[in-house]
């Protein structure tokens, strides 16, 4: 809310800034590569490509980074059952997913990071007490610890790495809205909701096929189209302009005159944040 907005803060010293605060916040699940390494759909489809993670952005910042590169918004606002509750658990799902995806990917980066460090520091008598303390506070960090035991956020291994069809950006943050609905349902909260439609939280499925088709030429592109086909049948929320559909469906939409809402945000029309010149220094 306006007048209740969020205070973005560090480890040690509190607020970050002067200005540390945020009335919007987009989180987006994205494919984490080293700098400089393009993406590549086909090459997400093997999951030991890429890694997972949860970025956070002021919602301006990012709505002005799609729109220089001319990717509009379209919005579908949500109705969760519960309200403002269902809004809250939706949050804290997002975010307790993100840490414990992000503390695995970055736990496995530093352990790549000491190994190198400790081939170039051969010698612990070149290494000071003072960094190596450091060292220890950073892997305390962000080491992988359980925050919970639902195994709806608590994923296994094998569910913690990037892949284009099951573990995308669509489809991660359809699963964020399916475990919390669940969650909220177990609660008592389930108003509105359509149960028969709605799907059960899954980041699993992975198929032999799909890590195959990563590394293949034409031919072999061709020949594993039929089991590419017969998955995104079966399991159409994989497509991301079918997610919008399903969640209708599942009766977790904004509905007005029959028919979802959809909001269209672009740097040329209406944009989230008012008027475009309104923004800019002049």
């Amino acid at each position: 809310a306006e007048d209740n907005p969020m205070v973005l803060r560090d480890l040690v010293a509190g607020e970050v800034s002067s200005d540390a605060t945020l009335t919007d916040l987009v989180l987006s699940w994205e494919a984490w590569r080293p700098p400089g390494v393009d993406f590549n759909v086909m090459t997400g489809m093997d999951p030991s490509n890429y890694q997972l993670s949860l970025r956070a952005y002021g919602g301006a910042q990012r709505f002005l980074e799609d729109a220089l590169q001319k990717r509009d918004w379209y919005v579908y606002p949500l109705r969760l059952p519960g309200g403002s509750e269902g809004l809250s658990e939706l949050l804290k799902v997002s975010l307790a997913l993100g840490d414990g995806v992000s503390r695995n990917t970055i736990s496995r980066l530093l352990e790549e990071g000491e190994a190198g460090w400790l081939r170039s520091h051969p010698s612990t008598d070149e290494t000071t007490a003072e960094e190596l303390a450091r060292w220890e506070v950073l892997r305390e960090v962000v080491k992988p610890d359980r925050i919970t035991d639902d195994p709806l956020i608590n994923l296994p291994a094998g569910e913690q790495n990037y892949q284009s069809l099951i573990r995308s950006c669509a489809t991660m943050a359809l699963y964020c809205v399916n475990a919390a609905v669940h969650r909220l349902i177990e609660q008592g909260f389930d108003e509105g909701v359509q149960q028969d439609e709605l799907l059960s939280p899954s980041l699993g499925g992975d198929e032999p096929w799909m890590t195959e088709i990563a590394d293949a030429d034409l031919f072999g592109v061709f020949l594993r189209a039929p089991a590419a086909l017969r998955f995104i049948i079966r399991n159409p929320q994989t497509v991301p302009s079918q997610i919008p559909r399903y969640l209708e469906k599942a009766g977790l939409l904004v509905v007005k005159d029959g028919k979802a809402e959809r909001i269209h945000y672009s740097l040329t029309g209406m944009t989230p944040y008012g008027d475009p010149s309104a923004n800019l220094i002049r």
